[in-house]
């Protein structure tokens, strides 16, 4: 448990004990009750930014790991990292909306759902465009991972 709960959650029953024996006016009852809910408060907040934090550095380490996989070498294993990273933006599409609708229809203009194997020059270009898809791809997924894109597409 972080210590940052640990305080929150002790401050929070100090302030109810202390408001069960505070002197017996009800000012004081008052002002205690005030000092209670303002701890409560705070501690909650905290609480809720940590689970949020805890969540983004997630996303984060996900993003990196399927970075740690690229590879733009092949047809196949660029469609391959392209879908991956499309799984990762809808997963979160909730953080990141815009950016997974960008990412879907720049994969459907390039034609990555559709593998050209019949026409050499098809082939040709369609290899060109999934790099090109990846290269973009896995630059987003740098900038959501929080690490500078990589200057080569064929990393």
């Amino acid at each position: 448990m972080d210590i940052g709960y640990s305080v929150g959650i002790a401050g929070s029953i100090a302030s109810l004990i202390s408001l069960f024996i505070a002197a017996p006016s009800w000012r004081s009852r008052f002002v205690h009750a005030i000092y209670v809910m303002i701890v409560t408060t705070l501690a909650s907040a905290y609480v809720a930014h940590s689970a949020q934090l805890a969540a983004y550095a997630e996303m984060e380490r996900q993003a990196q790991k399927i970075l740690a996989s690229a590879d733009l070498s092949t047809d196949g294993s660029a469609r391959g990292f392209i879908l991956a990273s499309l799984s990762f933006l809808e997963k979160n599409k909730a953080d990141f909306p815009d950016t997974y609708d960008s990412a879907k229809k720049l994969a459907e203009s390039s034609d990555v759902f559709v593998s050209k194997q019949e026409d050499g020059m098809d082939r040709l270009h369609q290899g060109w465009r999934l790099r090109d898809v990846g290269s973009a791809m896995k630059s987003l997924l740098a900038g959501l991972a929080g690490k500078p894109p990589s200057t080569s597409s064929f990393n």
